[in-house]
């Protein structure tokens, strides 16, 4: 659904964007064609044309950059969960000698307790 709506959304921003900069180009084309003894409206026109275009480059780049950002933290976070996952399994597997290195000496101290009795003469 995420990537369905961003496609949607960034199709519908650049629909929009070519109907700002179209608009734009024609009152430029239009005044260049149409009022050439106003040299000044016509500058005006071509530089809000160019300034559209302009700033239509650097929206688009800015969206770009924040969709790469965005992927490439999508990345490191799943990433950053596999090495999580690699030290919980290295800390479980630590716990697990250490329970086992107890389990081996509890015994070791059991048996001699044991061996003990049985040379005093007691029952088990």
């Amino acid at each position: 659904l995420e990537q369905a709506l961003t496609a949607l959304h960034a199709q519908q921003r650049q629909e929009l964007l070519e109907l700002k900069r179209g608009h734009a180009r024609e009152v430029r084309l239009a005044l260049q064609h149409l009022c050439q003894l106003e040299a000044e409206s016509v500058e005006q026109a071509a530089r809000m044309d160019f300034e559209e275009y302009r700033s239509q480059l650097k929206a688009r780049l800015h969206s770009e950059c924040e969709y790469h950002l965005c992927e490439e933290r999508k990345q490191l976070a799943e990433q950053m969960e596999e090495d999580i996952e690699l030290h919980m399994k290295r800390y479980r597997d630590q716990a697990a000698k250490e329970e086992q290195a107890v389990l081996t000496e509890r015994r070791k101290w059991l048996t001699e307790r044991l061996g003990v009795m049985q040379s005093q003469g007691g029952t088990c």
